[in-house]
């Protein structure tokens, strides 16, 4: 043996070999086997065993983690590509979603009827030597907006945003307006009473957490809501 590892019975016929650090730096090493026959006469062999370097597997799934299930079409989610590993995506419960793979990425097309709170993504990877699972539970909102007027007339951006939304109304809206948001659990995180400067207002939003908002806007006899991913 040229390698700085260990079997675990070396008398034994049938025995294992653990490698040692060395060995898996190398990337290979020779065991070496010696049999006595009664006469004492003896029998050589060697094999050169050749050693996978050990790879850290990613354990993140990328991708939003909110969805809102009611007007959801598809997301797309990945895990880092390593070379030679297999990727077995998988979403539970099955029917909230239709998934399409393709190696380290996933396509999930959401059915609009599935009405549970969460659903659990995961993917099993496996490289021959180690294997391991990543999960990752997707929210779901089931809050109900009302109908709006022409979404045309009204603009906020960026979407998704980390601090500052901008809200653009409709031209000519001489009406002071009222301003709510709410989480994907229905509940209002945010209430004010807006007078836009030249038709818009920079809102901040840095204090929210992560998540999929629905904001609520009411002027007069009108009023509209749209759907805003708040990122870190």
């Amino acid at each position: 043996m040229t390698g700085d590892g260990y079997f675990e019975n070396p008398q034994d016929l049938v025995t294992s070999y653990t490698p040692g650090p060395e060995d898996i730096s190398n990337g290979t090493t020779i065991l070496n086997l010696t049999a006595m026959d009664n006469y004492d006469m003896s029998y050589q062999s060697s094999i050169n065993l050749y050693i996978n370097n050990y790879i850290e597997l990613e354990d993140t799934i990328h991708g939003i983690s909110y969805i809102d299930i009611d007007n959801a079409d598809t997301t797309s989610y990945h895990i880092v590509d390593l070379d030679n590993v297999k990727y077995h995506w998988n979403i539970e419960p099955q029917n909230a979603a239709e998934i399409v793979t393709n190696g380290n990425k996933a396509t999930l097309y959401w059915n609009n009827n599935f009405k549970e709170p969460n659903a659990t993504l995961s993917v099993y990877i496996d490289n021959g030597c180690q294997s391991n699972t990543v999960s990752k539970t997707i929210n779901m909102s089931h809050f109900s907006v009302d109908e709006n007027d022409d979404m045309s007339e009204l603009r906020i951006y960026p979407n998704p945003a980390k601090e500052i939304l901008t809200i653009v109304l409709p031209a000519n809206n001489e009406n002071k307006s009222s301003l709510e948001i709410f989480n994907i659990l229905g509940n209002k995180v945010l209430n004010r009473n807006i007078n836009p400067t030249n038709g818009s207002i920079s809102l901040d939003v840095s204090s929210l957490a992560p998540g999929v908002y629905i904001i609520k806007i009411i002027s007069g006899s009108h009023n509209w809501t749209e759907h805003v991913v708040i990122q870190n």
